[in-house]
């Protein structure tokens, strides 16, 4: 349960981390949309990631099981 519920709080964090990048495509410098983008790009895709895991249950925790 504590791996669903961790779930969604990766994926609201991927909304937000999305919802940011596209506010990167207003009017501002070049240097400071270029780094807001790697900023939220990398978070997004982190949490991305997490999701996953949490959702699949992760690679050690299965091979750990079966033994």
């Amino acid at each position: 349960m504590l791996r669903w519920c961790l779930a969604v709080v990766f994926a609201g964090a991927s909304a937000f981390c999305a919802f940011g990048f596209l506010a990167t495509f207003e009017p501002l410098d070049r240097a400071t949309q270029l780094q807001w983008r790697v900023i939220y790009g990398v978070l997004g895709g982190g949490s991305l990631v997490g999701m996953m895991r949490m959702v699949r249950g992760g690679t050690q925790r299965r091979k750990a099981s079966s033994e």
